[in-house]
């Protein structure tokens, strides 16, 4: 019964600065909701860009892993590949803005 009853209660609206008399508690409604998470956008900025990234050439894939997951310099990648550091430099100048611009126009 009681059960029903609060039911019945949950189509009232309160406003979120009505005080939370009945629980006997001086704050509002509005404190007790919690924030935006951080991490959200991130997840968000991820997952548009995985299909964007299984769409690039494999030595472009490969270049962006080195630099960004395993930290590597653009040296050592250079070194890995058999190319200049220039030419690394370049590819993920390139690739990057690529990525941001598909990101940007919604193409993910």
């Amino acid at each position: 019964m009681r059960l029903g009853q609060g039911a019945l209660e949950s189509f009232t609206t309160l406003s979120l600065e009505a005080p939370q008399v009945p629980y006997g508690d001086d704050y509002s409604l509005a404190e007790t909701l919690g924030c935006a998470e951080p991490g959200f956008d991130r997840v968000v900025d991820r997952e548009a860009l995985r299909p964007l990234l299984r769409a690039l050439p494999e030595r472009e894939q490969r270049i962006l892993y080195m630099r960004f997951f395993c930290e590597m310099t653009q040296i050592r990648i250079a070194e890995q590949l058999g190319i200049s550091q220039m030419r690394v430099s370049r590819l993920i100048i390139r690739t990057c803005a690529q990525l941001r611009d598909q990101v940007m126009a919604g193409d993910a």
